[in-house]
């Protein structure tokens, strides 16, 4: 064996272990992810929070100061209260962020009075509607929401897309409402449903059911598809976000996971933001809200992976 010959084996073996190396770094990126994380605090002022939706970029709290309810826009630059006001015999109890930023507010009627010092509202079932309002606070759309009523289960959560609201009650049904001609569907699951979103055509649920909890993808009419096991949890699953491919889903109790659709695949991706007081996902970002005694903070996480 000559020299140069020599030096070719030699080369060879470090461009093999560059490779071998570099895949060993992609193989263990794909197992976890790598945030980036801005905070921002801001004094409560004697308010307490009583609702709060983010995609993950944009946020909306809805907080309480004795009879008084004030609604604030949150992002990276600005914490701003926003003009709009229910009456006084009303309360938002449900929101939701759209990708666009818009969010769309539960509003229920309500009853209010003083026990011990505290204040307690009682929603009622005499009214309810949804406002969906801009970041400066003024409504772009708004629903009747008696369709609602018919149930004795508040909705647990809900959305709006397009002109179809869904909502979950309680009870853990699910429902798909035509706002055009006020028509009801259910949407078909195997068990207590917790969460929902919809991208597309296609309409995602987290349930629980048989002694576990469930990721299912439906069609925008309803039709069930594909199921899968979520890992098992003492808590149920109770927000998700489908992005494209990807979809997150947070439990209180174990963090946030990741679903790959193309690869059906999940994995926990993040477990120190369990037991928050708020969390909303978008395009490769959280926002976590944690209420403390005198502050509101706002994590705003960026996915690098």
């Amino acid at each position: 064996m000559n020299k140069r010959q020599q030096i070719g084996i030699t080369v060879g073996i470090i461009v093999l272990f560059f490779f071998i190396a570099l895949l060993g770094l992609n193989f263990l990126c794909d197992d976890c992810s790598v945030f980036v994380e801005e905070s921002f605090a801001y004094k409560k002022d004697g308010t307490e929070k009583s609702a709060f939706a983010s995609n993950g970029e944009e946020s909306y709290l809805c907080c309480s100061k004795g009879e008084e309810f004030y609604l604030y826009y949150v992002d990276k630059k600005v914490f701003r209260k926003l003009p709009y006001s229910c009456g006084n015999n009303e309360r938002i109890i449900r929101m939701a962020v759209d990708d666009n930023g818009q969010c769309s507010l539960l509003v229920y009627s309500a009853e209010t009075e003083f026990v011990d010092n505290q204040l307690i509202s009682t929603i009622t079932d005499e009214a309810a509607r949804i406002d969906v309002i801009d970041c400066n606070g003024n409504i772009v759309r708004r629903y009747d929401g008696s369709f609602l009523l018919s149930s004795t289960n508040i909705p647990s959560s809900f959305l709006t897309h397009d002109s179809l609201v869904y909502a979950m009650n309680c009870g853990g049904e699910a429902t798909i409402v035509n706002m055009a001609d006020k028509s009801v569907s259910t949407i078909p699951t195997e068990g207590r449903v917790s969460s929902v979103d919809v991208y597309g055509d296609r309409v995602i649920v987290t349930y629980y059911g048989a002694n576990r909890s469930y990721y299912q993808e439906l069609s925008i009419e309803g039709e069930p598809q594909n199921s899968v096991k979520l890992p098992k949890s003492n808590c149920k699953y109770g927000v998700c976000k489908i992005l494209g491919d990807h979809v997150y889903i947070y439990n209180k109790d174990e963090g946030v996971f990741e679903y790959k659709k193309s690869l059906n695949k999940i994995k926990q991706i993040e477990n120190e933001w369990n037991n928050t007081d708020g969390i909303g996902f978008g395009e490769k970002k959280i926002c976590v809200m944690v209420e403390q005694d005198d502050e509101y903070e706002f994590h705003f996480l960026t996915m690098n992976s």
